[in-house]
């Protein structure tokens, strides 16, 4: 008995506490969402935690694994280190805020990257001018904005980034830490042709392009909630890609779409007057109609709701 006994213990001690206290903790709050308990912003505070996952992975395995007594030091030592973190006084640093304004310079077509880190994003149109794009993007503590810009041919290319090169910039753990809120507020040139690689982080993100002449668009969702409505004119290829959280599409009244969507853990659901061929949606006159948009949807961790 003693000897099956050892073998028991073993085995216990083979087991990993880290990994299955993560994926009760997701189930619990997506359980909890989904009975309105909580927002999506919750994963706002999750995810600027995340090295901490790998620091209990370690632990866990420099003090051996099963056993009560040392996961109890792991916890201790993770809470430690997350009172030292939020302590740290960029943690609670100022914004600087930073303008953007490009020149159109006779340019006749774009091609313009976003990638956000940490924030909300408002993009829209900037009707009757002779900018490419303008607006302000706000950045935190030990965070800059990079702005690589270029005209070649008639075609104008912008890629928006930020660096940052130090790891508290972004702890703020539900209102802890008080980090101020960082904003990219943009506007794009509604006259000429655009192509859009839009990479969200961890926020909010508010995407209008009903009246940008965006022929590409390619959208990666972080963590947060995404309201995207779709071009208006001519026609449109869009490609959306689900991260975690929450993710509406409007598709503009007079606009033709053929819808093609990938579930991932989550839900899609589509509404409007479309002919549904396995997970392909298409309007009845997407084929001859002067507006369309030809939308696919890769669902992430959460719900994306389309509406036509």
């Amino acid at each position: 008995m003693a000897e099956l006994g050892n073998n028991g213990e073993k085995r216990r001690r083979r087991g990993s506490i880290v990994l299955p206290l993560i994926l009760i903790l997701l189930g619990i709050l997506l359980l909890l969402h989904n009975f309105g308990l909580v927002d999506w912003n919750v994963w706002v505070a999750i995810a600027r935690f995340w090295p901490l996952i790998l620091i209990a992975l370690g632990l866990e395995l420099i003090l051996g694994r099963g056993s009560i007594s040392r996961s109890i030091v792991i916890i201790i030592v993770l809470v430690i280190i997350f009172g030292l973190a939020l302590r740290h006084p960029t943690a609670r640093g100022a914004i600087t805020r930073t303008r953007v304004e490009k020149p159109l310079s006779g340019a006749t077509s774009a091609e313009i990257e976003i990638h956000m880190g940490v924030g909300a994003l408002y993009l829209s149109s900037l009707p009757d001018s002779s900018d490419l794009i303008n607006g302000t993007v706000d950045t935190a503590v030990g965070e800059w904005l990079t702005q690589d810009f270029n005209i070649t041919a008639n075609k104008a290319r912008l890629v928006l980034d930020t660096e940052n090169r130090d790891f508290f910039t972004d702890f703020n753990f539900f209102g802890l830490g008080a980090q101020p809120a960082r904003k990219w507020d943009l506007s794009l040139n509604e006259s000429i042709p655009v192509s859009l690689d839009i990479r969200t982080g961890v926020g909010e993100a508010r995407i209008d392009l009903e009246r940008v002449l965006a022929t590409d668009v390619k959208v990666s969702t972080g963590v947060g909630k995404t309201d995207l409505t779709l071009p208006a004119t001519g026609h449109s290829r869009v490609t959306l890609s689900g991260g975690i959280g929450e993710t509406i599409i409007h598709v503009p009244r007079g606009v033709a779409a053929r819808i093609r969507t990938t579930t991932g853990i989550g839900s899609v659901q589509v509404y409007g007057n479309y002919t549904r061929v396995n997970n392909e949606y298409i309007s009845p006159d997407f084929n001859t109609a002067e507006n369309r948009v030809d939308l696919e949807v890769k669902g992430g961790i959460g719900s994306i709701r389309i509406q036509g």
